[in-house]
């Protein structure tokens, strides 16, 4: 079982904390930090290192606080004596983090391991925000193609889009 967070004066029961989310993310993190110790190309150690850092944080500084980006940066670069950018924070460490299975929350505060429901919230709303109006853009470009072309033309015909069309019918 994962050592609780550490809630300074407060008691969990006094707190938004969720046992089952909690042990989930740290689980999903020790897991993927196990699965790739001891691998030394620059993206899995500027992940581990990533990992350790959230872990860290949740356990005993802080279960609430997002860790800003800058300070994440901060660290990797000097774990990994590279300069790590922003763009290389996002794509190559918590994109393929969260594409693996490990349970990130985000904000624009920064990220941390998630402590309840409220965070997991926090982070599908901001995907949330930009895809719910791109899919809606989707919609009305269909309905304008097919009203033009008698219905015989479906834009999301394409194999690839298949996901698409299976949302909108």
């Amino acid at each position: 079982s994962p050592r609780e967070p550490y809630f300074g004066t407060a008691s969990p029961g006094d707190v938004k904390f969720d046992q089952a989310i909690y042990a989930l993310a740290v689980k999903c993190a020790r897991d993927y930090i196990e699965k790739y110790r001891e691998d030394e190309a620059l993206e899995k150690r500027a992940q581990i290192a990533f990992l350790w850092h959230i872990l860290f944080q949740v356990q005993n500084v802080n279960p609430f606080r997002y860790i800003p980006s800058d300070q994440i940066l901060s660290v990797l670069r000097e774990y990994t004596q590279q300069k790590i950018t922003k763009n290389f924070l996002y794509r190559r460490v918590v994109a393929p983090l969260r594409d693996e299975g490990v349970i990130i929350a985000s904000s624009v505060n920064g990220y941390k391991i998630p402590v309840s429901v409220d965070d997991i919230i926090t982070y599908l709303n901001q995907p949330h925000a930009i895809v719910s109006p791109m899919l809606s853009r989707i919609g009305v470009c269909r309905r304008l193609i097919q009203q033009q072309t008698g219905n015989s033309l479906d834009i999301l015909d394409d194999p690839a889009f298949l996901r698409y069309k299976k949302y909108f019918d």
